[in-house]
């Protein structure tokens, strides 16, 4: 389980009113955040590695992040209630040069 029952949380992995879940290709879990207006993303562990997303208009903002789902490719698809719009993020793919380097 994840989040405490009967806590509101706004910290990383904590949840105000999480209204849907989807499991991406790679076993990554992604969680609409509605009173957080975010979309957070977990490891198939479920460690919190990141999320995306703040109260506002703008693109990249959301007004009540309030369902989720993922494309093969890995691109997340986030439904903003409050702006009546899908928001589209495409993963982030390292840059050959990064490829490349070696440690």
């Amino acid at each position: 389980m994840w989040g405490t029952t009967g806590k509101i949380g706004i910290r990383a992995g904590e949840f105000n009113y999480p209204t849907d879940v989807v499991i991406s290709p790679e076993g990554v879990f992604y969680v609409a955040d509605i009173c957080n207006h975010r979309i957070q993303k977990f490891s198939p562990d479920g460690i919190f590695l990141s999320s995306f997303g703040i109260k506002g208009e703008a693109n990249g903002r959301f007004d009540h992040a309030i369902a989720v789902a993922v494309a093969g490719d890995g691109t997340v698809f986030a439904v903003d209630f409050g702006n009546s719009r899908i928001e589209k993020w495409r993963p982030i793919t390292p840059r050959a040069s990064d490829m490349d380097r070696q440690e």
